[in-house]
């Protein structure tokens, strides 16, 4: 056996004692500056010198307890040796100097000790920093040390009303708990009759939890596992994908210890596992009937099954996860391929959401897309339309964050001949158009120089370009009264008015100035022309 030093730091003069296996003593002491320990060897008969108190060493160790029975108690008459005297001297010396604990909270054992003597005592004292106040420990709790009030009735009555109080507010909390419980009484019973319905629709015949075990082995209860082969099929294994199980095992007992017997299961039952937690399922039609096999002590049953569909393609269950067991019927006329998984699966038709025939006859239907997003640089929630037989898709998209919301298109949007209503503002880009068909007719730009913000095309020679519709000067129908007329040839285009001109700001066209100015008649006579 080693040589066992104390533990370290060492301190320069420790002194060590050791009863060696040949009956004789050694005895170390520990020198510092050479970190060394000298030893000496001697009987515990040993008398060859006088020894006297400057030739006693202490001993810096605790009594052992395993072969010296030792506890502080207040008769010194259990001790026997000189190191179990000193230690009994310097805890009793302690124990009768109790120190006051000063702490913010009332303290489980006496902090400044170590030793029985953790042990709180009738009369040690706590300072409670936190209420700046003084207990003292009595038979097992502390009790505060303050003079009793000067109005001590006053006191109880006032202590009398705060625990009627007290008993008030319980009694509150407790019909609240109960109002509580029977509300949940109530979920609880609505979530039995949901599960009732369902299993109206596509009736289970079994139910349980268990865990898997990628080991292969069912023995212990509530285990499970999945083999890539049928039953009875020799080199198969045990596996996690969903996609390759052929097979499932089960053992009797679930992680409830309820006891499950598959017999009732029949070839074409649907099989479904859910990994509890997560959105990762997997679904299979039963092959053949259940088989029931014991191993030692242990009974399991085994399902052949056919794959029929997962989350995604790598779908894993993985070893030790809890997965929920349910067996159903299919529903009439339908197969596994027609359920619809409420995450992450795919469908294929149409899907029409009917509540017309709701008993109120006043009834909403609502498809709500709900996202997140910490700005609009994103659509918060997007509906993605594609063609089979096109590589282009369009998204109807909505953007939201604080006070700015709108929808979004990718694509073109035709009306289809039909209006558009309720408008506040219609804002386009730079260099967009409002046209007819697919030719331009007004065109909207930021506007310089030479571009004019807002321009109205031509549409050719013989047409209008634009007419602003009034009542022409002596008739009361309405028509063109002001338009832009594209002539042929190189002549140039016309402004037309028919409107009234009798004031310093009506328009004045060439008609109307012909009109105010005098005939004149030129004649020659002589060689010169005269004008009248």
């Amino acid at each position: 056996m080693a040589f066992e030093y104390p533990p370290k730091p060492w301190r320069d003069g420790q002194t060590l004692r050791r009863d060696m296996s040949d009956g004789t003593v050694l005895i170390g002491q520990y020198d510092l500056t050479k970190n060394l320990w000298h030893f000496a060897r001697t009987t515990p008969d040993a008398s060859s010198r006088i020894v006297t108190t400057a030739d006693v060493f202490t001993l810096n160790e605790r009594p052992d307890t395993g072969t010296n029975p030792f506890n502080l108690t207040d008769e010194p008459g259990t001790v026997v040796t000189q190191q179990e005297a000193n230690w009994w001297l310097f805890e009793d010396l302690a124990k009768r100097q109790r120190k006051v604990v000063v702490q913010d909270s009332a303290p489980p054992n006496h902090p400044l000790y170590n030793t029985i003597e953790a042990t709180f005592i009738d009369g040690d004292l706590w300072y409670d920093t936190s209420l700046l106040e003084m207990f003292i420990y009595w038979q097992g709790a502390w009790f505060p040390t303050s003079a009793p009030p000067a109005d001590y009735d006053l006191e109880i009555e006032q202590f009398q009303y705060g625990l009627n109080r007290l008993q008030e507010l319980l009694d509150e909390i407790y019909l609240k708990n109960v109002q509580q419980d029977e509300r949940l009484d109530d979920i609880n019973n609505a979530i039995i009759e949901l599960e009732e319905e369902i299993d109206a629709l596509a009736p289970s015949t079994e139910r349980g939890a268990w865990r898997l075990n990628l080991v292969g082995s069912v023995g212990q209860p509530g285990q499970f596992t999945m083999y890539d082969g049928a039953f009875g099929v020799p080199d198969i294994g045990p596996i996690g994908k969903v996609k390759e199980v052929e097979s499932i095992w089960f053992n009797e007992l679930d992680s409830d210890n309820t006891p499950h017997g598959f017999a009732g299961v029949e070839e074409g039952d649907l099989l479904e596992l859910f990994v509890d937690g997560s959105p990762e399922y997997g679904l299979w039609s039963v092959v053949g009937t259940p088989h029931y096999e014991t191993a030692g002590p242990a009974s399991f049953w085994v399902i052949d099954v056919n794959f029929q569909r997962t989350l995604e393609d790598n779908t894993t269950f993985g070893p030790g996860e809890l997965c929920r067991l349910k067996i159903f019927k299919a529903p009439e006329g339908g197969n596994a391929s027609e359920f619809v998984r409420k995450t992450g699966d795919t469908m294929s038709g149409d899907l029409a959401i009917d509540k017309s025939n709701d008993p109120s006859a006043d009834v909403e239907v609502k498809l709500e897309l709900k996202g997140s997003r910490p700005s609009t640089s994103d659509s918060a929630a997007t509906i993605k339309f594609t063609n089979d037989q096109s590589t282009t898709s369009g998204f109807l998209s909505y953007r939201s964050y604080g006070a700015a919301s709108w929808f979004g298109f990718n694509q073109d949007v035709d009306l289809g001949n039909n209006g558009l209503h309720s408008v506040a503002q219609i804002r386009m880009q730079s260099g967009g158009y409002i046209g007819s068909g697919t030719s331009q007719r007004i065109k909207v730009r930021s506007g310089n120089t030479n571009d004019a913000g807002t321009e109205i095309q031509r549409p050719g020679d013989g047409k209008r370009t634009f007419a602003i519709k009034g009542k022409a000067a002596g008739t009361s129908s309405t028509s063109d009264f002001f338009w832009a007329y594209g002539n042929s040839g190189s002549g140039g285009d016309a402004i037309n008015y028919t409107g009234k001109t009798t004031e310093d700001n009506h328009i004045a066209t060439k008609k109307y100035v012909d009109s105010k100015l005098p005939t004149y008649t030129i004649t020659k006579s002589g060689g010169n022309y005269y004008v009248s």
